[in-house]
């Protein structure tokens, strides 16, 4: 009956790890952190599919039942440490947004899995891991802990990776994801230590399809909030968060809203095409993003060429500071020659007054109006 009931649980994680992959699928553009979630997902599936054939398998007599139990086993152990060396794959990916780097590390990142994969293989010989009776029943063999705390190495490192980019970032919704992605370890660690201690009991593997659920929810409201082009917040979780931070304003603080405007981008687009123009914008963008690195900066695209920095601080010389830091990286983007295009920003700001009981309509217009005055002044 037991046998019965745990086909159920993974049968029904596989129904909503099928629906998730068939939603990412319909995905347009798909990323390479894309591909890693759906191979995570992909893996995951055929997991609990081979942990429902073990459990159907186990005890039945039938010709070459061992053989297929052994081979069953055996692909259900190289899954199991296959899915965490993806993961901490993805969590690289995702938290460095740089490939190179991941490159570079990949090499250390595979030595647990060719452990774990060495092991597995061998024991088709020695027996360490599991073994198979004659009646076709599965056992635990000596040294089945390591297997399993190679694939726990993998998800621990992945943890303090997002914990470590928690504690640096200053960017509250970076944060927030980086917490979460720390926590995707927990369900599958709740699982395996029930799974080690109550024998015969199987939680592991859905666990982890909670997970995955998890991350993909966290995934679908980042798309909901965040600009397509660029990555960047978007107009309306701008809207949201200029709200919030006027209304939760600490008197000690300041906040300013930096308005940035490309200045003759319709020439680029003219010039070297449209794809070109959305690589400007994915450009500054990323010249934003270097230049607020670890300050508690909100960085949004308003619309079109236009961008947007929230920034609280103590005192208003770091405004100045920040501008002067992102027409440095501008400068430094240019000279480096990159691109077929050259880049030049209009940059003006105001500061929240509280006392003066200014909307945030008027805040938004007040930094609007400072910025075309700069653009302006430029065209003279």
């Amino acid at each position: 009956m037991e046998q019965f009931l745990y086909a159920e649980i993974n049968i029904i994680g596989f129904i909503i790890l099928a629906i998730l992959l068939s939603n990412q699928k319909r995905s347009v553009g798909i990323t390479i952190q894309q591909r890693l979630f759906n191979t995570l997902i992909i893996a995951c599936m055929h997991i609990l599919a081979l942990d429902t054939s073990m459990w159907l398998l186990d005890g039945k007599i039938f010709t070459f039942s061992k053989e297929l139990n052994i081979l069953v086993s055996t692909l259900y152990y190289l899954f199991c440490g296959f899915i965490p060396f993806i993961w901490t794959i993805y969590s690289d990916c995702k938290l460095t947004n740089n490939i190179q780097h991941l490159r570079k590390r990949l090499l250390i990142y595979l030595i647990p899995l060719l452990i774990d994969m060495f092991l597995v293989v061998s024991n088709l010989w020695y027996e360490f891991v599991f073994y198979i009776d004659s009646n076709n029943v599965y056992h635990r063999g000596k040294w089945v802990l390591v297997p399993v705390m190679l694939s726990f190495s993998y998800l621990a490192f992945s943890s303090i990776l997002a914990l470590h980019k928690a504690s640096i970032t200053k960017i509250p919704n970076e944060k927030k994801q980086c917490f979460l992605m720390a926590l995707f370890a927990v369900p599958p660690f709740i699982g395996a230590i029930i799974q080690i201690f109550f024998y015969g009991i199987s939680l592991i593997w859905i666990c982890a399809a909670i997970s995955l659920l998890m991350i993909f929810v966290n995934i679908q409201n980042q798309q909901i909030s965040t600009d397509s082009l660029t990555g960047l917040n978007n107009r309306l979780q701008f809207d949201k968060y200029l709200l919030f931070k006027t209304k939760s304003n600490e008197s000690q603080s300041i906040i300013a809203l930096i308005m940035i405007d490309v200045d003759k981008f319709k020439e680029i687009n003219d010039s070297f095409g449209h794809l070109n123009g959305d690589k400007a914008l994915v450009c500054v963008a990323n010249i934003l993003k270097k230049a607020c690195k670890n300050k508690n900066a909100f960085l949004s695209r308003y619309g079109g060429d236009e961008f947007t920095i929230i920034y609280q601080t103590r005192q208003l010389s770091n405004v100045h500071k920040l501008i002067a830091l992102i027409e440095q990286h501008t400068t430094n983007f240019n000279l480096s020659r990159t691109e077929m295009f050259t880049l030049s920003l209009s940059i003006g700001y105001t500061v929240w007054d509280s006392g003066k009981k200014a909307t945030v309509d008027e805040l938004i217009s007040e930094a609007d109006y400072n910025m075309y005055q700069i653009k302006s002044r430029k065209n003279k």
